[in-house]
């Protein structure tokens, strides 16, 4: 009986698969014994699903803010391997992929915007009483940040 909601997760297990096993493949994907390796090209469909998977795995709600940045990251890895190796990516996962970091960047430059804006207009309305706002401000940006990651 498996069960897929966060109370009865097993932790460790979680930040292997998303923590751990992502740094190993980005490292692998990163090394030169893998830009001297044939073996990527001749097994395409290992790796697809492997870019694919990690994919399922970004989508998970339940992923914390390292987790997630570590699963996208290998995802990019493995993505640039695949355009600099012409590795045919399904165009579904290649359009959903794109669609993934495309909108974390834009929510990304929105939310720094946003932090931009708050601090410069509590720099004119800064006064003794308010003395403390900015550094809230501050706090309040980078957890808009934190939560876009």
């Amino acid at each position: 009986s498996s069960t897929h909601d966060s109370k009865h997760a097993d932790t460790v297990l979680q930040n292997y698969v998303t923590i751990t096993l992502t740094e190993i493949i980005k490292t692998f994907f990163n090394s030169p014994y893998s830009d001297q390796s044939t073996t990527v090209q001749t097994r395409q469909s290992v790796f697809v699903n492997l870019l694919m998977a990690s994919y399922r795995v970004s989508q998970c709600s339940w992923l914390s803010t390292e987790q997630k940045f570590a699963v996208e990251s290998c995802i990019k890895t493995l993505t640039d391997v695949a355009k600099s190796r012409c590795i045919a990516i399904p165009s579904d996962l290649e359009l959903a992929v794109k669609a993934t970091f495309s909108k974390a960047q834009i929510l990304s430059r929105q939310s720094t915007y946003k932090w931009r804006q708050q601090a410069r207009s509590q720099k004119r309305e800064l006064t003794p009483s308010t003395s403390n706002l900015p550094g809230r401000t501050v706090i309040e940006g980078l957890q808009d940040i934190v939560s876009v990651l």
